[in-house]
């Protein structure tokens, strides 16, 4: 059983469980450690094969870019990543394509890639 002086000093010192190894938890772990809050992340799958799948690309506006600024990894983000000026639609009937610019370009990543990043 916990003393006071124990249970005391796990309240000033939180610790947060985050599941999912994937980008947001990843990032939220840095996000945290940089408030001097620690943090334990757990992932179900044991190789990033595993959930790779589950998304194809992954674009990051201004929001995302921020948040990896925040976590000093936004240099090595632009670096992997693809930026995203336009928005692409395919007509099936006619075959054309069409680009519709962005106002504030995204970057494109593929989830592996961005989980390396923040790794």
């Amino acid at each position: 059983m916990a003393t006071n002086q124990q249970q005391q000093q796990q309240q000033k010192h939180p610790l947060v469980l985050i599941a999912g190894g994937g980008p947001a938890g990843l990032l939220l772990s840095i996000l945290l450690d940089k408030i001097g809050v620690d943090s334990v992340v757990i992932e179900r799958a044991s190789e990033p094969n595993e959930w790779s799948s589950k998304s194809y690309t992954l674009v990051l506006g201004q929001n995302g870019k921020a948040s990896l600024a925040e976590a000093g990894c936004l240099e090595a983000a632009t670096e992997a990543g693809i930026e995203r000026r336009f928005v692409y639609f395919y007509d099936a009937s006619s075959g054309d394509v069409k680009a519709m610019p962005k106002q504030v370009s995204g970057l494109g990543f593929t989830r592996p890639l961005l989980v390396q990043v923040l790794e």
